[in-house]
């Protein structure tokens, strides 16, 4: 360590030792935003799902504790990490405890490890971002490795001691890293970066515990939730078959709260581009982060600079839009007739 670089990590720790840690975890914060710089200019820098799915074998249902998963790109904001996690334990019949891995080889806070793994984006356990997840949410992973059995008993116990003030045990061995005692720390940013970087899979797991918790409420006589709550006309088979026909794109409209949501529909890609519009017909990212459920009560992901696109099939039946804090919002049509007046169209094309 330089002089002078010895001097600024003096500044965010007491201890030589802490110090140490502190500068080597600033290196690599650093040469992460040279990497940045240089994927900005990158024109598809994010992480390849089709690569993941071939390495990894594709999603795996199974899930066990102690396995290391990487989850779907729907469930983060950053696509230049990869979301590693370990599964801690399994909390009750439906939730699994799930801890995050760091980008960094250096635990940057007292609710950081090392996890003993010497592998990329693997080496260090994020104990206070640990959370809880619906077994359907944490499925759509892929299943990449295990952690060790010690290693796991000791982020459950950090964990705990990062929530709720327990002591950890003389038995505890891992490193961590230094605390956070300035308001300048840059790892402050770090933490809140963090905690952005999740916020779909926030939103996800809030939804789906309202959504169970209606589903215990209403009695089968109520139908289904979703038909209940979306409102939104269901685009039948043959509306798709006749679109599909022209080979063009059909857009619908509704309205989200007083906000125009277009939908478009492209055959040739199987895919629907969700759109936020304001009053003046510009883009909207006022209800970024905003979730999308397609059919089956899947989470599909969530609403980033204003749209999101997923395949057709996935919200042809029925969708659900929820906001950040997973209340289900309304969705109303406002372009029945416009959308009727396209498939004539379209009937006369044929």
């Amino acid at each position: 360590m330089n002089t002078e670089k010895n001097i600024y990590a003096s500044l965010f720790a007491d201890k030589p030792a802490d110090a140490a840690l502190f500068s080597s975890w600033l290196d690599e914060r650093e040469s992460e935003r040279d990497i940045r710089e240089m994927a900005s200019e990158d024109e598809s820098p994010d992480v390849d799902s089709r690569a993941l799915a071939g390495a990894c074998g594709g999603y795996s249902p199974d899930i066990a504790s102690r396995q290391i998963r990487i989850l779907s790109k729907r469930y983060v904001t950053d696509p230049l990490v990869v979301p590693f996690v370990a599964v801690i334990e399994k909390m009750d019949e439906e939730m699994w405890l799930i801890a995050p891995f760091s980008q960094y080889a250096t635990p940057a806070t007292p609710g950081e490890m090392d996890s003993g793994i010497g592998l990329m984006g693997r080496k260090v356990v994020q104990a206070w971002n640990a959370r809880t997840i619906h077994a359907r949410l944490l499925a759509k992973s892929f299943l990449c490795g295990e952690l060790d059995a010690k290693v796991t008993d000791e982020v459950a116990v950090l964990f705990r001691n990062q929530l709720a003030g327990t002591e950890l045990p003389d038995t505890f061995s891992a490193r961590r890293g230094p605390a956070i005692v300035l308001e300048a720390d840059p790892r402050r940013d770090y933490v809140e970066e963090t905690i952005s970087r999740f916020q779909p899979l926030s939103t996800a797991v809030k939804a789906m515990n309202r959504i169970q918790a209606e589903l215990g409420r209403l009695s089968q006589k109520m139908g289904n939730i979703f038909a209940e709550k979306i409102g939104r006309p269901k685009i039948v088979d043959e509306q798709y078959r006749l679109a599909a026909g022209t080979r063009k794109p059909c857009t619908e409209s509704y309205d989200v709260g007083g906000v125009a949501l277009d939908l478009e529909f492209s055959p040739e890609a199987g895919k629907v581009a969700m759109t936020f519009y304001d009053a003046d017909d510009e883009k909207y990212l006022g209800n970024d982060g905003y979730g999308l459920f397609g059919v089956g009560r899947e989470f599909l992901g969530t609403f980033q600079d204003g749209t999101i696109q997923v395949p057709a099939e996935s919200v042809r039946d029925s969708f659900m839009i929820v906001d950040v804090d997973g209340e289900v919002v309304s969705v109303s049509s406002c372009s029945a007739r416009l959308f009727s007046r396209f498939f004539s169209t379209a009937v006369s094309r044929l």
